[in-house]
């Protein structure tokens, strides 16, 4: 299964695309969330320069991943507490009466549910819905 690179440029794609509604609907801390959010991702995804000072080269290719460490115990371990910190996120914004809609709850479902695809397969395969 294909790693980082190919799932990190999609979520730009579509963080960039949510950043635009916001700004165009008037949503103004929506977008600034989204962007702030974008920037952590992309300051993950940078190589981190060595204790030398030289920073090691990209790779070229997505970076293949056993199978059986797709679905590990470990594995399945982060997309249990993924799911528990979306829900319990939405439960806190419910609380509080904010919106769902660009807030980390959100933030946290696509991570979920981008773990559990990962871990489980997409949904509808996996003998769960």
């Amino acid at each position: 299964m294909k790693t980082d690179v190919s799932a990190f440029l999609h979520s730009v794609q579509m963080q960039a695309l949510w950043i635009r509604d916001y700004i165009e609907s008037g949503r103004l801390e929506q977008a600034k969330e989204c962007a702030f959010s974008l920037h952590l991702r992309a300051v993950q995804a940078l190589p981190r320069p060595r204790k030398d000072g030289s920073t090691p080269p990209a790779p070229d290719t997505d970076l293949e991943i056993p199978i059986a460490l797709l679905n590990s115990e470990k594995s399945q371990a982060l997309a249990r507490a993924m799911r528990q910190a979306a829900e319990c996120a939405r439960a806190v914004n419910l609380e509080r009466g904010l919106p769902h809609e660009g807030s980390l709850a959100e933030i946290l479902e696509n991570l979920a549910d981008s773990v559990e695809a990962e871990v489980f397969g997409p949904k509808g395969l996996r003998g769960l819905e």
